[in-house]
């Protein structure tokens, strides 16, 4: 199983909680730095170049011997995404592939880590301790959650979050065995994905 990102922090953090959400693929996920996702603006020329890209990076493993079951391509919706049409589009461009998913949080992964406070938490434990708000809510409407996420780990004046601790905060997710503390359409939808996987 391949995960390909927007960047190497994206494509690890996937493949954490892919392994978190089945833990039959545990050995079997492997994240790629390259190549990396096209934003949403891509023109049609980039996109046909892009899912050559993928599927000869696909083929290489193939030809080495290592079985592909599966793609996941993550890429960040950017904007409120309720009906998850950045998803259907970002699958239509993959349909080429045929066994290619694609991964789409709203707005960005980080909204994601704000359903896990103790694993952004855990990452920097004496510095980041209690910053994270633990109510159920949905995520998604957090707006900016990224710059929400450094403002909140910021504020003691200690280390802020920044984009390359996304791996780390997964990784806490999976070894914790964290359910979800609010909602995130985007986030469920991952979930099913991930669970269809064998």
């Amino acid at each position: 199983m391949l995960v390909f990102g927007e960047n190497y922090n994206d494509s690890q953090s996937i493949g954490h909680l892919l392994v978190h959400l089945n833990p039959r693929l545990a050995g079997r996920v492997r994240p790629l730095p390259r190549p990396t996702s096209l934003t949403r603006q891509a023109k049609a020329k980039a996109v046909r170049s892009w899912v050559t890209e993928l599927d000869r990076t696909i083929r290489g493993y193939e030809a080495g011997g290592r079985q592909v079951t599966a793609a996941l391509v993550h890429r960040d919706a950017d904007d409120p995404d309720p009906d998850g049409a950045v998803a259907i589009a970002l699958s239509n461009d993959l349909a080429p592939l045929g066994r290619a998913h694609p991964v789409v949080p709203v707005e960005e992964i980080e909204a994601w880590w704000f359903l896990f406070p103790d694993a952004v938490e855990a990452v920097r434990p004496s510095a980041w301790r209690d910053t994270i708000p633990r109510r159920a809510r949905d995520v998604e409407r957090i707006r900016n959650p990224k710059q929400e996420l450094q403002r909140l780990t910021g504020r003691r004046k200690k280390a802020r979050y920044e984009e390359a601790e996304s791996p780390r905060v997964a990784e806490f997710v999976r070894q914790l065995g964290l359910r979800p503390q609010g909602s995130s359409a985007s986030y469920h939808r991952f979930g099913a994905v991930a669970r269809s996987l064998t």
